[in-house]
């Protein structure tokens, strides 16, 4: 007779009790001075004379193809409703048309965020707390007197305290790490944008980021391969990244990735970003498909689901199959939290639309109105929902920026 015990334990069955999963949209990275869908095109046409400015001609010219396109394209909303303003809806029309525009969308599409990152000043700000940490023991102590300051922040003489990114603030608030200065749990970042706002704060943070790639290493994070795998953090990036490449194909049927450090680094190779562009007429090369593999397996394991910054766009239909396939098998969720500063009233019927409407009326999918930093500056006894994931991680400190 088989042992009726046998798999039940928590490990056994799949269970996690403490793995909260991020899914990061555009809005994530506004804070940065990135460019939402809305006004991508706005910025793209601010940073052409940049880029000629900078002596970044092939850029250049692959945003004056994009711009050109887009005047070519006004005839089209003649007969169809077509906001082409919108960088979805026009690349949407790009990828239905032959000839090289998808090589220069991809390389317009980096060229502005780069151009964004660079013309944005990003200041360290002061960091404030309350109550007792283990990261900077009891407040009201002369912090400069602190001896173990993590390097992500920094004592400064002019505020009479210690300073931090805000991007570097943002994360570890996420992850929990101003109660000890490591991170709480198991964490899973799935983001559909390009940038590296997310990675360069992990990185400043002392964690390793990996992407899901088989061969990718952790290598030089620690001598121990345990504390090597309790820093790393997974950052998913469903649409590619602006440091990824395709390398030359060498008879295998997959094109493999060359991941940059930098993106200065992929411009010095000559090489063209790994992007997928946000349109309905997807393609998902092989080199994408263990990122996507990756977010199901991660979704399926997820104790809390939190989307910062996405509006769920109607042309964005792989986000519905995305959580289908990752939810089908999950044991362990207790919450979805939508967070965003859009209101409620205008974000809710899209969730309806997409997700099962019981769960919303009990409260077990739910909204936060609040933009990023608004999110993560809450304290304890705040009516924000960040208290409800169970996951600041810093027990009695308050802390903000």
């Amino acid at each position: 007779m088989s042992n009726p015990t046998k798999n039940t334990s928590k490990e056994g069955i799949g269970l996690k009790i403490d793995h909260n999963v991020y899914i990061l949209g555009a809005g994530f990275s506004r804070g940065a001075g990135l460019p939402l869908i809305t006004d991508f095109l706005v910025r793209m046409r601010d940073s052409y004379e940049w880029l000629v400015w900078h002596g970044r001609q092939r850029e250049a010219e692959a945003v004056e193809n994009v711009l050109k396109f887009r005047l070519e394209a006004a005839s089209a909303a003649y007969w169809v409703n077509l906001d082409l303003e919108n960088i979805e809806e026009l690349f949407s029309l790009a990828s239905a048309t032959k000839g090289e525009m998808d090589h220069h969308i991809r390389i317009a599409i980096a060229a502005t965020i780069d151009f964004a990152r660079q013309s944005k000043t990003h200041s360290r700000r002061p960091l404030i707390f309350q109550g007792k940490s283990a990261l900077f023991g009891q407040a009201g102590a002369s912090i400069q007197n602190v001896k173990t300051l993590p390097p992500w922040v920094q004592f400064t003489p002019d505020v009479g305290g210690v300073t931090i990114h805000p991007y570097t603030y943002y994360v570890a608030r996420l992850l929990g790490m101003l109660r000890n200065g490591r991170p709480k749990g198991e964490n899973t970042f799935i983001t559909f944008n390009y940038d590296t706002v997310l990675e360069d704060a992990l990185k400043e943070l002392g964690l390793c980021v990996t992407h899901g790639f088989a061969s990718e290493s952790t290598a030089g994070t620690s001598s121990e391969p345990s504390q090597a795998r309790a820093k790393e953090i997974q950052v998913l990036k469903l649409h590619g990244s602006v440091t990824w490449a395709r390398a030359p194909r060498r008879g295998t049927p997959r094109t493999p990735l060359v991941i940059h450090e930098t993106y200065e680094e992929l411009l010095a190779k000559g090489d063209e970003p790994a992007l997928v562009p946000p349109t309905w007429k997807k393609v998902f090369g092989g080199h994408l498909e263990p990122v996507w593999e990756a977010a199901i397996e991660r979704l399926s394991m997820a104790t809390r689901i939190v989307i910062i910054g996405f509006s769920i766009p109607p042309t964005d239909m792989h986000f519905k199959y995305l959580m289908a396939a990752g939810l089908q098998k999950n044991l362990s969720l207790r919450q979805i939290l939508f967070v965003n500063p859009t209101s409620q009233a205008e974000l809710e019927p899209r969730v309806r639309n997409l997700l099962r409407e019981t769960y919303i009326d009990s409260n077990h999918i739910d909204f936060e109105v609040a933009t990023l930093d608004g999110f993560t500056r809450a304290s304890p006894g705040s009516q924000t929902k960040f208290y409800t994931i169970e996951r600041p991680g810093e027990d009695t400190v308050a802390v903000t920026i």
